[in-house]
């Protein structure tokens, strides 16, 4: 792709998406994490570093914005890889180039990473799937992560509000032609409740002990999500919930 098919990137990182802060980021196993109000500049680059990615692969690639066990004021993003592992270590040191580069030498940046990997296939419109939690901040960031991947004129697919595992999941069944599973909610608690009842069966005792769990949901996507899991193991499991107020209760991990 010609620097001059680049304008759309460059117009949004200049007016929707500027590097404000002098912070330095740093990618690491949990992805980037801060304070949301960082992390706008840092969402919309991800979305292009997912799509360069994908592209890279000939896969699809997941983002999941979550901080998960942080405070609510803060929030953060993850990239998954094709087999539902995280990103490549040796793709990690790109993530945080990207985020720390300033707005002028964004060109430049992805430039470099397309010579270092000769990526060749531009033109071609790759999927990214999109997860997050249930922060106030997660919808707007959300945003920008897709107007980053729009920007390079990949497909984002927005899942909404997920677990991560079940993000990692999604990308596993697209990559795989739905051959582990079907990329759907539904096909996440089908596979992950069939496992389980076959292993354990489907009676709440066993004779030996009674299967049954106390689970403190922190008022998080958990909480809505194993609400979910629990009607579909039936008698199978007993799940007794605590902390499962879900969204706009401002206890998040409280």
């Amino acid at each position: 792709m010609a620097n001059s098919s680049y304008r759309t990137v460059y117009a949004f990182a200049r007016e929707m998406y500027p590097k404000r802060i002098k912070l330095e980021m740093q990618y690491g196993t949990a992805g980037f994490r801060s304070k949301a109000s960082n992390l706008d500049h840092v969402m919309y680059r991800m979305g292009l570093l997912a799509v360069l990615r994908a592209r890279y692969k000939k896969a699809v690639i997941g983002i999941m914005i979550t901080a998960s066990h942080n405070p609510e004021p803060d929030n953060g993003v993850k990239i998954v890889d094709p087999q539902g592992e995280m990103l490549e270590q040796s793709w990690e040191s790109w993530a945080t180039k990207f985020a720390n580069v300033v707005d002028e030498k964004l060109e430049d940046t992805i430039n470099e990473l397309i010579k270092e990997f000769d990526i060749g296939n531009m033109g071609d419109r790759v999927e990214v799937v999109i997860g997050r939690d249930t922060r106030p901040s997660s919808p707007h960031l959300t945003k920008a992560v897709m107007d980053g991947v729009l920007a390079l004129a990949g497909k984002p697919i927005d899942y909404g509000i997920v677990t991560t595992p079940q993000l990692h999941y999604f990308v596993v069944c697209k990559n795989t032609n739905r051959r582990y599973g079907q990329p759907t909610e539904e096909g996440y608690y089908r596979k992950l409740t069939s496992a389980f009842i076959k292993l354990r069966g489907s009676k709440y005792s066993n004779g030996n002990y009674t299967n049954k769990i106390l689970y403190d949901g922190a008022n998080g996507v958990g909480a809505k999500k194993v609400k979910y899991l629990k009607e579909a193991l039936g008698e199978s499991l007993i799940v007794d919930m605590y902390n499962d107020e879900i969204i706009g209760s401002g206890k998040l991990n409280y």
